[in-house]
């Protein structure tokens, strides 16, 4: 049967929103791709860097063990897009109620509503993010606190498990780049296999080096720290920025990890679970990880 409205809205995120099915694209190209796949609307400038960094990942995970990447790449329908595009408010109304009675959408996509020409990304589709494992309402924003009345109590040995899960996966990315947004939302889980997506803000590991090292020498000069004439000035120079690099390397690469284990520390250091589960976690929640074989070794041993 032919299909005459879009996907619904299945997932929200900074650069895009995700729908499921796929909306029509501009070659009709969404005919192949109608079962099993979601369709990632964005305006077209992140969704070539996206795609771009998506093929990189590829190249490491062709099987898509671990990730999913872009399947496809092109412009939206002109039916999908363009309902405000109108010279009069009344013609906008029209447009804009034209464009709900196509595509099915009550509360519409402002990118489908204001881009002239808005680009989708086609993916297969993986299962239910981290987040919607783990909480009632399917999303968390990192950093923030987990509301307890939000929290799924029966999935939490699901929820270690997942975690656990995307660890050789993340040991593969990490030896080149940084995902740099593994936030619960962008890491999917079908029940056995967790795998990465959205890889839009994605750097290597030396482009990730670089830009903090930039900032952190900045401010050590800010302090008074500069090369010294003579030998044994520039010799402590050389010494302390060394030391430094050091350090900055490997607050480069650990970054993925430490968003994995904060969630994680977020999750078990909540009240209901140290009542369901008193003194479990206690030892693991003492720890206090450094580097990032500090942070993926405490992934891998939370207690299930």
């Amino acid at each position: 049967m032919r299909r005459t409205r879009g996907g619904k809205k299945i997932g929200h995120g900074e650069y895009g929103n995700v729908y499921m099915p796929v909306l029509k694209n501009v070659n009709r190209s969404e005919k192949n791709y109608a079962e099993g796949y979601v369709g990632k609307v964005m305006n077209e400038a992140d969704a070539k860097i996206e795609y771009a960094n998506s093929m990189k990942v590829r190249a490491l995970d062709p099987e898509g063990v671990w990730s999913i990447t872009v399947t496809a790449m092109s412009r939206l329908a002109n039916s999908q897009t363009n309902a405000n595009f109108g010279r009069s408010e009344q013609n906008r109304k029209t447009k804009k109620n034209k464009f709900i009675k196509n595509t099915g959408l009550t509360n519409p996509d402002p990118l489908l509503l204001f881009y002239p020409s808005t680009t989708q990304l086609i993916y297969k589709y993986g299962g239910k993010s981290l987040a919607g494992l783990i909480t009632k309402s399917g999303t968390h924003v990192f950093g923030d606190t987990f509301d307890e009345s939000d929290v799924n109590v029966e999935k939490l040995s699901e929820f270690v498990q997942a975690c656990k899960s995307i660890v050789p996966g993340l040991n593969v990315l990490n030896k080149k780049y940084v995902h740099q947004d593994l936030h619960l939302g962008n890491i999917l889980w079908d029940g056995k296999t967790a795998r990465m997506i959205d890889f839009g803000e994605m750097v290597t590991v030396d482009e990730r080096f670089a830009a903090k090292k930039k900032n952190f020498v900045g401010n050590l000069e800010a302090l008074g720290l500069r090369k010294r004439t003579g030998n044994a000035g520039l010799q402590l120079y050389d010494v302390i920025m060394d030391r430094i690099d050091r350090i900055i390397m490997e607050d480069a690469v650990k970054y993925d990890a430490y968003v994995i284990y904060e969630n994680l520390r977020g999750v078990l250091s909540m009240d209901w679970v140290k009542e369901r589960f008193p003194g479990k976690y206690d030892t693991w929640l003492a720890l206090e990880p450094f580097s990032r074989c500090d942070y993926i070794q405490a992934i891998l041993t939370v207690p299930e």
